[in-house]
């Protein structure tokens, strides 16, 4: 059952920080006792840095997951604990505030404060020993740290969590644009800038499971490769408690909990999803009652949000009122002289998102992960598991709203009566799910879930008009064209294919560009020598391609002067081969002719290798690296930002990357793409960011065995 919205609605957001520093003053549970805690686990690091963590019990586990946390990001944590509580204008100034008013404006940390009592008591204590430890490290080293780096609570560890959920979940500025198109040239008006922190970014990730028959060992194989801007850390970590509990994987920054990962007999990963998951409904405002709306033809009060934030200037702290509306509890994103238009959204007030991932982490076979599965919790994500049973599976997660007959969640619904809204989420029994399909595969790259395996591949019109629409992205068919056949692979391929370097979309488009210039009496000699390098290119962004450069920036420039650029778009009768040809030859040479001067500027000569305008640095370490963006069709997928000398800078993409196989112990290999710690002084600062530019892989150590042969140290906490 989802938990119900905020209710409180002529409390200040004061009084409710209020309540917080009561609760946080509170000494901690006897059985939490930070040194007791420390005894209790001992904290293993292997050669790359990552922590193995012992404990006597899941809490001592988890306080030294905390500690590990603080070790190598100590300012991380504490930023992220700053953005969820909607504190960083008070310690970054103005450039902050759109992030704060977002934080309150939705109660990221105050609903989960109120919540906080109402989780399971092992959860509880599981977010409180967290807190502690990292408590523990800030402590012990505080004249290392900023100011602003304090202690922090089970709450805000709580919050956190609630905070990345509703960053992929809840997105305002697609809520804006519908309330927009429904009221016309109204909308004209500027928007409020915190509306849009949220955007409709691409969230990228790809993910494999493949079955006995389709690998060389006859054991399931598994994949997992999310995508994120790279300011969103992912944290590799083991955590152990002998003989109850073993799960290696990684999560965000903050969270006690794993999110990705695998045990001695199971394993899943995620990509995003888009379910739609948010409706907004105009609801006529009271003439006669000032802030009351009508519903179910009576008068109701609206409810009234205000908090004020602490905005650090140069003249010091000063601060800034906000006052926003509810409606049952539900946020007002807009009101007009007589309209109110309502969000009502599923994932906005859900707090079992940890206990569904924990359940999914103690899962031991396939029954058990698809009962953690039930929980519907998690709002969202597809997921893809694999076993040592040989099972393998794919399941589309989303808290979806099970929406009244003839609505299909698209656009404003203007409504009169609370049976006109949803009022229940589609079970998880009825979302789309594949298990061990023919061929021995299941994959997704963050699409649909329709094509999932083309060998079987689910059927749309079995489901409501609200779920996607089908869809089949470049980076998709990419993945597919790797799996979808009858071979065999073992773990060295499928590690040696995630680093595929093939742009999809040279295999499209650029045959095309080179005839449409050679048949082009007009081109002069550059646009010709551009022709016969993208001619003799060989397809791959690699770093040490040449021509692939060219080829992004006259991608780029071409679609600044087509609508369409496709002679034959996407359609479902062809899936994996579409979309493909030049549709506009005459834009595509004047774009080339852009392109050679841009690259001609910028690089010196269009001849310039991927690998010295695409550059890894972190550190010390400034290498070159492969790979590009999924709107290219890359399936080892990059984003760069423009350093000040023009070179492009990996910022975001691949992440954690893992590959598990499932015998009677599991064997995986992984990769972190900007290493363990944040610290520049730490050795584990650049470490696997190396390996990763040279497309390589670390073996995971699991056993503790492995875990002995590759020690690098062995400490409790606090060197106790």
């Amino acid at each position: 059952m989802m938990a119900q919205p905020h209710r409180s609605l002529s409390v200040c957001i004061a009084t409710l920080i209020a309540s917080f520093m009561i609760w946080a003053a509170q000494p901690a549970r006897a059985e939490l006792a930070s040194d007791a805690l420390a005894r209790q686990v001992t904290i293993k690091r292997d050669q790359w840095g990552v922590p193995h963590i012992y404990g006597d019990n899941i809490n001592a586990t988890i306080f030294g997951f905390g500690y590990a946390q603080a070790e190598d990001h100590p300012i991380g944590v504490m930023q992220r604990v700053l953005h969820t509580r909607g504190q960083l204008a008070q310690f970054f100034g103005p450039s902050q505030v759109d992030s704060d008013v977002f934080m309150h404006r939705f109660h990221i940390h105050d609903f989960a404060a109120s919540e906080f009592n109402s989780l399971d008591a092992e959860l509880q204590d599981m977010f409180d020993a967290f807190a502690l430890g990292y408590n523990m490290f800030i402590e012990g080293h505080r004249d290392a740290l900023p100011a602003w780096v304090s202690p922090i609570t089970g709450i805000d560890v709580f919050a956190m969590g609630r905070a990345s959920i509703i960053r992929f979940a809840f997105r305002p500025r697609g809520i804006e644009t519908e309330i927009a198109e429904f009221i016309g040239p109204e909308a004209e008006e500027k928007q409020a800038a915190w509306l849009a922190l949220n955007p409709e970014e691409d969230y990228g990730s790809n993910m494999w499971a493949l079955g006995p028959e389709r690998t060389t060992s006859g054991k399931a194989i598994l994949l997992g490769n999310p995508h994120q801007a790279w300011k969103y850390v992912f944290y590799e970590a083991h955590l152990i408690v002998p003989g109850e509990y073993n799960i290696y994987g990684a999560t965000f920054l903050g969270s006690p909990i794993v999110t990705i990962g695998f045990n001695e007999n199971l394993g899943w990963s995620h990509t995003v999803n888009y379910p739609d998951m948010t409706d907004v409904y105009a609801i006529a405002l009271d003439p006669d009652k000032p802030d009351h709306y009508m519903l179910d033809g009576e008068s109701h009060a609206l409810g009234k949000v205000e908090f004020a934030l602490d905005v650090r200037g140069e003249d010091g702290v000063e601060s800034q009122s906000f006052t926003f509306w509810e409606c049952d509890g539900w946020p007002v994103m807009k009101r007009t002289e007589d309209t109110i238009f309502v969000a009502k959204s599923s994932p906005l007030y859900e707090v079992g998102f940890s206990r569904q991932w924990y359940a999914m982490s103690r899962a031991s076979n396939l029954a058990e992960f698809r009962a953690a599965l039930d929980q519907n919790s998690i709002p969202m994500f597809n997921s893809i598991y694999a076993d040592r049973e040989g099972n393998i599976l794919y399941h589309w997660m989303a808290r979806l709203p099970r929406r009244p007959e003839g609505q299909d969640g698209r656009g404003v619904v203007a409504v009169s009566t609370k049976s006109q809204m949803w009022q229940e989420v589609v079970p998880n029994s009825e979302l789309p799910s594949q298990l061990n399909p023919e061929g021995g595969y299941v994959q997704n790259s963050n699409d649909p879930p329709w094509y999932t395996n083309l060998y079987e591949p689910i059927d749309p019109g079995d489901f409501a008009s609200y779920y996607p629409e089908p869809n089949l992205r470049l980076r998709s068919q990419h993945g597919l064209s790797m799996i979808h056949n009858r071979n065999k692979l073992s773990t060295e391929d499928i590690r040696t294919l995630k680093y595929s370097m093939r742009m999809v979309l040279a295999e499209r488009i650029r045959d095309d560009l080179v005839a449409a210039v050679r048949a082009d009496r007009d081109a002069n000699g550059d646009l010709r020598d551009a022709a016969q390098l993208l001619a003799a290119w060989d397809g791959t962004n690699s770093r040490e391609s040449r021509g692939s450069v060219l080829f992004k920036w006259w991608w780029n420039a071409y679609n600044e002067l087509v609508e369409e650029p496709w002679r034959v778009p996407w359609n479902v009768d062809e899936p994996v081969n579409t979309p493909r040809g030049l549709a506009d030859a005459e834009r595509g040479v004047e774009a080339l002719s852009t392109a050679i001067a841009m690259v001609n500027e910028k690089f010196g000569s269009i001849n310039v290798a991927w690998g010295e305008v695409h550059r890894l640095r972190r550190g010390n370490v400034d290498v070159p690296i492969g790979g590009g963006e999924s709107g290219i069709g890359n399936f080892r997928v990059l984003s760069f930002k423009e350093a000040d000398d023009g070179k492009q800078i990996a910022n975001s993409g691949d992440s954690w990357v893992f590959v598990a196989e499932f015998g009677d112990v599991p064997e995986a290999w992984s990769i972190v793409a900007y290493s363990e710690s944040e610290n520049p002084a730490s050795p584990h600062h650049t470490d696997q960011s190396v390996l990763f530019a040279d497309n390589q892989f670390k073996k995971v150590n699991f056993t503790d065995e492995a875990i002995e042969n590759n020690l690098a140290a062995a400490y409790h906490p606090g060197g106790g």
